[in-house]
């Protein structure tokens, strides 16, 4: 591996997750930044005019509790209650996980 690659490798498994607190629902949750092998996966099978099932896509794919694990199932029962979520709520979210200091008490995924 060359040495920028290596840099890069070093910088990629340093990041930490950010804690995103979600007083609507009485808890907080993390997200390691979206990189580019994500954003590929959340977009697989997902019509690209679909904002609200990408949107809904990637808190799936990218929430995390504190110990790293995924909070949410990809599934019917899960969605079904996601759709319903306050948009302005679900916007903030993923807002707030791009912006975020690193929290640095969750794994990376």
């Amino acid at each position: 591996m060359s040495d920028i690659l290596a840099r890069m490798q070093a910088v990629h498994e340093g990041r930490k997750a950010k804690k995103v607190p979600v007083p609507e629902y009485g808890f907080d949750l993390y997200f390691t930044p979206l990189t580019v092998a994500d954003r590929s996966r959340i977009r697989k099978g997902v019509d690209p005019s679909d904002d609200d099932e990408l949107t809904i896509k990637t808190l799936i794919q990218k929430a995390c509790d504190k110990d790293g694990k995924p909070v949410f199932e990809d599934d019917g029962a899960t969605r079904k209650v996601l759709y319903q979520m306050d948009m302005n709520i679900l916007r903030r979210i993923l807002e707030e996980a791009e912006d975020a200091p690193d929290e640095g008490s969750a794994k990376n995924d």
